[in-house]
């Protein structure tokens, strides 16, 4: 009996759908080149049916697309072969042997552009207002599989980064990758170049060193946000001295920082935050803070002091509330430090413009209240969201401010002179923020005592009875 070789007898007769299960099941898109390669049959079955085997293998790695929403009919899976091959060339080839270092080569921006897309689309396959407290996007693992290959959450010394420009985005999209920088899997974890700088950023009162600009009053300032991040990176996961490195480990998965489990949007006003909030602020002496600040850090290592550090509650615990700005009143006192519903100031951008209020699209605020405990003590908290415009392309930021203070039990009378002020970033998603505390009885302008904190959302249903103890 004679034995066939000819692939296109072997092949010619098998369905097309078989074809395509069979290179459904291919990791690697140089096999399913290979597979085409056997004969006409093979080669044809990928593209037939219009193309459809290209939608599946597209959405069996990224989630939906942009134009999957818009209605098209005729050309989606043409459209969904061809963003498929542009996007997997570039994650595999445009960094290849080089890696990622400050974001400014054509390859390195090109790569940023696609990330900023992932980003957009991450969890485009939830439904509106379905709530879920995890979510495996593939577009975020995609990111984070990518970026610990090529170095893009890496820091490197020698060069702080100027935040101007094609950096600016490169920040604003580590910054918004901020979970990924608490990984304890990452093999980058122990990369803390450039601690030292990030400790005097993140010590730097808010006249050297203010959290918004731009022209518009609404720009973050991304070099600050990304500094505190590797500050916070550093103490939570450096195995010799991270200050709360091993508290950090002993957290359980849904105890520490994670992501955002519904599509990013750019709404006209703030998203309400999640209730219950875990997280930690750094200080140090006004004699240190004044050391800092000029610099010595970068001389000889400066130990920062941390709330909880070697007790049984090494982190704070804080539970919010939206409220309706009609049911309660708040202070001026607050206003005055915190600026919350203060429209920012319009900076000229030529010489025939001139300073004056914000004259943008009306500023949409959201109220909160809360409580809390820390090592020490349990306090109140109040406080607004402010909705801020696409950082570089990534919508979802918002500006948080809050004044974290403390009642007297038996006059029910807030202490005046105990106010600790808050102001920072809340990361896309609303699952992080990170900003700046300060004292306001205790020095402003460049002498204001200060330093950084930390928070991220912990809600989950071992907190449905309320704060835990």
């Amino acid at each position: 009996m004679a034995v066939t070789t000819d692939p296109s007898l072997a092949f010619g007769n098998v369905p097309i759908e078989i074809h395509q299960h069979i290179a459904s099941y291919f990791d690697r898109d140089s096999d399913i080149g290979n597979y085409r390669l056997i004969c006409r049959a093979t080669n044809d079955a990928i593209d037939a049916d219009g193309n459809s085997f290209w939608r599946a293998r597209f959405l069996a790695i990224f989630e939906k697309p942009g134009f999957a929403h818009s209605g098209l009919r005729l050309n989606d899976n043409k459209q969904y072969r061809d963003l498929y091959k542009k996007r997997r060339e570039m994650l595999m080839f445009a960094l290849k042997k080089v890696g990622f270092k400050f974001g400014d080569t054509n390859r390195e921006m090109k790569c940023l552009d696609l990330m900023v897309v992932l980003i957009k689309e991450a969890c485009s396959n939830t439904k509106n207002g379905e709530k879920r407290t995890t979510y495996a996007s593939k577009n975020l693992e995609l990111i984070q599989t990518f970026s610990k290959k090529h170095g893009l959450l890496a820091n490197y010394r020698g060069r702080v980064p100027s935040g101007r420009g094609p950096e600016h985005a490169f920040l604003a999209i580590k910054c918004a990758l901020g979970p990924t920088l608490f990984g304890l899997e990452d093999p980058l974890c122990n990369d803390h170049f450039g601690f030292d700088e990030a400790q005097q950023m993140a010590y730097m009162p808010a006249i050297h060193m203010p959290i918004f600009g731009g022209s518009n009053g609404q720009t973050i300032n991304m070099p600050w946000l990304h500094a505190q991040l590797t500050f916070w990176r550093y103490h939570f996961l450096h195995q010799h001295d991270g200050l709360l490195q091993n508290d950090f480990k002993a957290l359980e998965a849904c105890d520490r920082p994670r992501y955002w489990n519904s599509q990013l949007t750019q709404e006209p006003s703030p998203k309400a935050l999640g209730r219950h909030w875990k997280g930690s602020y750094a200080f140090v002496d006004r004699d240190v803070i004044a050391r800092i600040r000029n610099g010595h850090g970068r001389e000889y290592h400066i130990l920062d002091e941390m709330s909880g550090e070697q007790t049984p509650e090494p982190f704070q615990h804080i539970c919010l509330e939206p409220r309706n700005p009609c049911d309660t009143v708040w202070p001026q006192e607050f206003e005055q430090h915190l600026k919350s519903l203060t429209p920012p100031v319009r900076k000229a951008r030529t010489r025939a413009q001139k300073q004056g209020t914000y004259d943008g699209p009306e500023l949409q605020s959201l109220r909160f209240d809360g409580e809390g405990y820390d090592a020490s003590e349990d306090f109140m908290a109040s406080g607004w969201l402010n909705q801020l415009p696409e950082q570089e392309g990534i919508p979802g930021w918002q500006r948080m401010t809050m004044m974290k203070y403390f009642v007297d039990e038996d006059t029910g009378i807030i202490d005046h002179e105990a106010l600790w002020a808050y102001e920072g970033v809340v990361l896309p998603g609303g699952m992080m923020m990170v900003g700046r505390w300060w004292c306001p009885s205790d020095g402003d302008g460049a002498s204001m005592y200060s330093g950084p904190f930390i928070l991220w959302d912990v809600d989950g249903a071992r907190y449905e009875d309320g704060l835990p103890r």
